[in-house]
């Protein structure tokens, strides 16, 4: 078995080489049937793909009935890092799209498209609903209460549905038991019906071999969203004829790994190894995940060829998988009695690191004021009535001072520049790693440029930009910078702004008649990491 398995890995090698494999191609996988999702919830997109690089970006739009809703999300990377090889997805909030929100109805289905010309799409293979909560209904009709069902019979469950679509699955309830048998995974919901031959189950539970009463059916959608059950209790009595139990034959399938204990994450991989009788060559078996309980919790594989000895499973995410304990089992198609149970492990939630980056343009308000100086006294007064210097390019910072020297007055003008800055779209959530605020220069240098930050509102008027409260934040000293921004992300009503001062407004005549330093192209650069959890 192991000579067969590595010809057949060096045959998918040549194959790939020689490019019998190299068509670009791009799957939807869900939701891609006829399911309820709940509008508001959380709800997985996900895709396969072939022959596109990783960064290669996809659209993901939302159809109903045939005509386009909306965008749901642009320039996705094909595969981002949380995903293995070929995988691909998005964590989409049901109902939401490019401006507006899908309204509760059925006939929806998903697109997603490689946004490069000609690039590969798929659809949805069957629509699905949008419901809102408590909308849409189930009710059992049969059993209802009090009927009596001969043990082997054919008998009809039936139920009514409104506002839903997909398929339900069909379970019995026994009294005293905490967890449900199968009888059906999935039936369409449209159907309203299903024969049942009386006392058949579905593995791995055993089927009913006598009498029993207090029992009541259980139908429900494939999403657990909605569900009902018998108003009142049925019996199964004994059979007429003798039950007939087939003798087992001597064929076995043991499941190595996974092995009690262990841990996997969501949109993780898991391997699984087994072993398996002689007899049983060339066979098929079908692979599934089954609660802690013992109840299946999904069919993983519904065919796979017992002979290749392993299987490397791609974890589902959490729109199809709960986190939990799990075993996972591999059952004979021709012999449904024979079959292997893994060990007991857990599958946790998928939690991993981004590390977003922002970049931020400053709305610049540059404010001037003036200052008179006689030179008999040789001190600084500013004018009484004052006077605003008009902004000379908002577009650019202009810091520094000019002077005029005359016989008997300097006329002298010092400016400032406040920074406005919106970094609202960074999340709550988020953590800021780094901020660094950059700049192109010109104009006359002056020795050093210093940095505070506001602590209160500016009015905007020219006055108070030269009073308000306010801290310095050295230029050298980027972790004073980074814990602003961080107050700014955490207490909105505290961005109050920056202001840019030339560190030197001490004017007199033996300076230089100018020294003004003008910054163009300002930009806020803020790293930040952020937990993201499937």
């Amino acid at each position: 078995m192991i000579n067969l398995k590595k010809a057949f890995f060096l045959f998918l090698g040549l194959a790939y080489a020689g490019g019998l494999f190299a068509a670009n191609s791009i799957t939807l996988v869900s939701p891609n049937s006829g399911v309820n999702l709940t509008s508001g919830q959380k709800a997985h997109i996900h895709w396969t793909f072939s022959g596109y690089p990783d960064s290669t970006p996809v659209r993901i739009v939302l159809w109903q009935n045939g005509v386009k809703k909306g965008e749901i999300a642009t320039n996705i990377p094909i595969r981002s890092g949380q995903y293995t090889a070929g995988n691909g997805g998005f964590m989409w909030t049901v109902g939401d799209y490019e401006g507006g929100t899908a309204a509760a109805g059925c006939g929806y289905s998903i697109n997603v498209r490689v946004q490069e010309t000609s690039g590969e799409s798929s659809m949805s293979s069957l629509p699905f609903c949008i419901v809102g909560q408590g909308q849409g209904s189930i009710v059992v009709s049969a059993p209802n209460g009090g009927e009596k069902y001969s043990l082997g019979s054919q008998k009809e469950i039936r139920w009514t549905s409104s506002g839903l679509t997909g398929n339900v699955r069909i379970r019995l309830r026994l009294p005293g038991e905490g967890m449900d048998r199968a009888i059906a995974t999935s039936v369409p919901i449209s159907e309203g019906k299903f024969l049942w031959k009386v006392g058949d189950l579905l593995d791995p539970h055993p089927d009913l071999t006598g009498p029993k009463s207090g029992l009541k059916i259980v139908v429900q959608t494939l999403s657990g969203d909605f569900s009902d059950e018998s108003d009142g209790t049925f019996e199964v009595v004994s059979a007429s004829i003798p039950i007939i139990i087939q003798p087992r034959v001597s064929n076995w399938i043991k499941v190595q790994s996974p092995v009690d204990g262990a841990s996997f994450q969501r949109i993780g991989d898991c391997d699984i190894a087994w072993t398996f009788s002689d007899s049983l060559k060339g066979k098929k078996a079908k692979l599934l995940l089954l609660k802690s309980g013992g109840g299946t919790q999904m069919v993983i594989e519904p065919q796979l060829p017992l002979n290749i000895d392993d299987y490397h499973w791609n974890i589902p995410g959490a729109d199809a998988l709960p986190a939990g304990d799990y075993r996972v089992r591999l059952q004979s198609l021709d012999h449904p009695g024979v079959f292997g149970d893994s060990g007991l492990f857990k599958i946790t939630a998928y939690v991993h690191q981004l590390a977003p980056k922002y970049t931020f343009t400053p709305v610049i308000t540059n404010k001037g004021r003036y200052h008179v100086h006689r030179d008999s006294n040789n001190v600084f007064i500013m004018a009484p009535e004052g006077l605003e210097i008009p902004d000379p390019g908002p577009s650019c910072c202009r810091l520094g001072w000019t002077n005029r020297c005359e016989d008997e007055w300097n006329i002298n003008w010092i400016y400032r520049s406040h920074l406005a800055l919106n970094v609202s779209k960074i999340p709550a959530s988020a953590s800021v790693v780094s901020a660094r605020l950059t700049w192109t220069t010109s104009g006359g240098n002056p020795t050093a440029i210093r940095l505070f930050k506001l602590t209160a509102p500016w009015d905007g008027d020219w006055k108070t930009l030269f009073s308000i409260p306010c801290t310095e934040i050295g230029l050298n000293h980027p972790t004073q910078l980074r814990d602003a921004v961080r107050e700014w992300v955490q207490q909105p009503g505290k961005n109050y702004g920056l202001v840019l001062v030339g560190a030197d407004e001490s004017m007199n005549c033996s300076h230089a008649k100018k020294s003004i330093h003008i910054l163009c192209d300002l930009k806020l650069e803020v790293e930040t990491q952020l937990t993201v959890v499937d």
